[in-house]
């Protein structure tokens, strides 16, 4: 697997492949066509999907006026996580200062109880004071805009400068620094496309010969597109219709697809393959091939075509075809996939007697019908990025199954979209009727 500190260099080992025009710099354009390219696999793949994923940040990494990602980007990424890499390395001993009064105190000229700039520039200059002691004062001041307000002790002042407490904190702080993040990001896709070469089958199915075997929801793991909207309906059409998914997949024998589907059926949309990159950045589809891919690359093409299948979130559809898909709204795919309308409610606004009948209809009732609900809005309406039970807020999870004889009104069973473990909120997860009543805001249910 490629390391983080590996990437610049494998970066610049496809620059001149990826950069057809030879013009010096990577467009975006020039990136979502290596994206769907077959011919980067393995470390490659790992790397070209970092690259694509992070392309913006990268391009603005040294200031070669250059409207895309230039090698100089790249070079300036090796030494930005150089740097990061050594200030955490240092964390122990920054967060010491904040615990040793003593040691603070030759920081803090003047005993404020807080560390300005000029202290922290006096102190590196300071050579009475230890090599380790400069060295940490280096490292607090070339990430001071991140420190302050780490800790929030109220002390008078603190908003003025960076408090022991703050530096007691200061691997939290540089984990939520922009810098650690970007480096965080990277890895994170090139770590995702390893693990998706580790366990995926390259065809439609785990076996062609029995699809229905392998249309199942374990095959959708979100990727780093908001398109939870999109796989919960994935996963919810394919546990109760698996043929009608079969159905809308036309395999055309030269690595594209034709997907029709049921609700646009003049208008066909036809895919390359999703590659190994593509894999790594959007749906992960493991063991059961690559249907769930396909269906959500083809939707987010079908998305591109206009601009009032978007939401104002993907104003410009992306560059590459699945991403048309990102940010839609929220059933906007259910209607789309059954050719069938549906019903959708706002759950406290209805009873839970009127709720519990829906879901025994739609779960316990010949023909099976798609249902997805979803936790409500996030931030800023909420501060907290889960419900009090844990689950992910503004996201949307496909329901599979009521029972209504359960406890506490009966047990409802979601899926979170994200794959995640069996028995986890990440995942397949059973609750009561009323953690779910308490925990979810929006329903909708495919009619028949």
């Amino acid at each position: 697997m490629v390391r983080t500190a590996d990437f610049p260099e494998a970066s610049l080992s496809l620059f001149d492949r990826i950069n057809k025009n030879k013009d010096q710099f990577l467009s975006d354009k020039e990136l979502a066509t290596a994206l769907e390219d077959p011919s980067f696999k393995r470390e490659d793949a790992q790397t070209l999907a970092a690259l694509y994923f992070y392309r913006h940040r990268l391009a603005s990494g040294s200031d070669d006026g250059k409207g895309g990602v230039t090698r100089k980007d790249l070079e300036a990424f090796g030494e930005l996580e150089k740097t990061v890499s050594k200030d955490m390395a240092a964390a122990y001993d920054v967060e010491n200062i904040g615990r040793n009064p003593a040691e603070f105190k030759k920081l803090d000229r003047g005993n404020k109880g807080f560390l300005t700039k000029a202290d922290l520039e006096a102190a590196i200059e300071n050579k009475t004071l230890k090599s380790d002691l400069r060295d940490a004062a280096e490292i607090v001041l070339r990430n001071y805009d991140v420190l302050p307000n780490a800790n929030d002790d109220y002390r008078i002042g603190e908003w003025r400068g960076i408090t022991a407490k703050d530096l007691q904190k200061f691997s939290w702080a540089m984990n939520e620094s922009p810098d650690y993040k970007a480096m965080k990001e990277t890895a994170h896709a090139m770590r995702r496309t390893y693990w998706g070469q580790l366990n995926q089958v390259e065809t439609l199915y785990k076996d062609n010969a029995k699809p229905l075997e392998s249309i199942k929801p374990d095959a959708i793991n979100q990727g780093l597109l908001n398109d939870c909207y999109l796989l919960a309906s994935i996963g919810a059409v394919s546990y109760s219709d698996p043929e009608l998914v079969r159905d809308m997949i036309k395999d055309n024998g030269d690595g594209t697809f034709t997907v029709t589907f049921p609700g646009a059926k003049n208008e066909p949309i036809s895919v390359k393959s999703p590659t190994e990159a593509e894999r790594g950045l959007f749906n992960q589809p493991g063991e059961y091939g690559i249907w769930a891919s396909v269906l959500e690359k083809a939707y987010g093409a079908y998305c591109q075509r206009s601009v009032f299948r978007r939401t104002p979130l993907n104003l410009g559809g992306g560059d590459s075809p699945a991403e048309g898909a990102d940010g839609g709204g929220w059933y906007s795919a259910l209607g789309l996939f059954t050719g069938r309308p549906y019903q959708n409610h706002v759950m406290p606004l209805v009873s839970n007697k009127y709720l519990a009948q829906k879901l025994d209809e739609s779960l316990n009732k010949q023909p099976i019908r798609p249902v997805i609900a979803d936790t409500g809005p996030g931030r800023p309406f909420y501060f907290t990025p889960e419900t009090k039970d844990g689950y992910a807020r503004a996201h949307i999870y496909t329901v599979l199954a009521y029972d209504p004889k359960g406890p506490d009104g009966g047990t409802v069973t979601v899926r979170n979209p994200w794959g995640g473990a069996k028995g986890s909120r990440a995942g397949e997860y059973s609750m009561s009727f009323e953690e779910f009543d308490q925990n979810f805001f929006n329903i909708a249910y495919g009619e028949k």
